[in-house]
């Protein structure tokens, strides 16, 4: 979910008691902040700006956040205390791009792993995302899944994160304004265990000389569907490719949705 608060775009999750509360935690620039609405206007108050944080949801009445390195930290929704941390999940934390995805009333978390990029793609602190160096050749794609669940005897933890290689007829849709999960099973067509994401990595080359992109000046849902934005990753044989090289999928997302612009900053769910 994604809200527009003030001059920020930030992906954010209401508490649960939000009518009562009128408290929202969202992650504006990478710091996670509590926002509390009053008669002033939003009023923005930031947890750990050291921190960099890539993803947020609200399950199990929980607030669930990622960092850029991994870590995953559990908080109240009503008292935003921390209840639990869980160390990154990779052999080696690194700067990886993370998404939460529910389905069928399970939390996932998509790892998109860019260490078979090698050092073409990095965290660029200063935009607060993942450029690539210059180069027309293709950023090679992988992902991993994992998924919690509950750990079994008398361990610290309460719950664990597993990787699962498995989806199902689920299709997981992941970018930085949304991400979420539908089954296949009345799509004609359509198999699940793969992932549609959105790829927001910038162009170093067009960072630098501070120039924008010939697609995002374009401002058409449809150009970022058929021309590589969008594309799809099957979980079973790793393999990727453009959404458009997929129909039957691309035949989902039309009328295309206003979320799948580049750069607008507009609220979604």
């Amino acid at each position: 979910m994604s809200y527009t608060f003030g001059p920020y775009a930030a992906p954010g999750e209401l508490a649960s008691d939000f009518v009562s509360s009128n408290s929202v935690v969202a992650i504006s620039r990478g710091n996670l902040c509590r926002v509390t609405r009053d008669g002033n206007g939003n009023q923005w108050y930031k947890f750990d700006s050291d921190i960099k944080f890539r993803d947020i949801t609200n399950f199990d009445r929980k607030f669930f956040t990622v960092n850029l390195y991994g870590s995953i930290s559990e908080r109240d929704e009503n008292t935003f205390s921390l209840e639990e941390i869980r160390s990154p999940l990779d052999q080696t934390p690194s700067e990886y791009e993370r998404y939460f995805v529910e389905s069928r009333g399970h939390l996932y978390l998509v790892v998109r792993d860019f260490s078979i990029c090698g050092d073409e793609v990095y965290y660029y602190r200063k935009i607060d995302g993942f450029v690539k160096e210059t180069g027309d050749d293709p950023v090679p794609m992988k992902f991993r899944v994992y998924k919690r669940i509950p750990c079994s005897g008398d361990q610290q933890n309460k719950y664990d994160w597993v990787e699962v290689t498995d989806l199902g007829d689920q299709v997981f849709f992941v970018s930085s304004d949304c991400s979420f999960s539908f089954s296949t099973q009345d799509s004609k067509g359509c198999h699940g265990n793969c992932i549609i994401y959105v790829d927001e990595i910038t162009d170093v080359e067009h960072l630098e000389n501070k120039e924008r992109h010939e697609e995002d000046d374009d401002n058409n849902e449809l150009w970022h569907l058929k021309n590589g934005k969008v594309g799809l990753f099957n979980l079973a044989d790793q393999s990727s490719g453009s959404l458009a090289l997929f129909p039957e999928y691309l035949a989902m997302f039309w009328p295309p949705p206003t979320w799948l612009m580049g750069d607008q900053a507009s609220s979604s769910s």
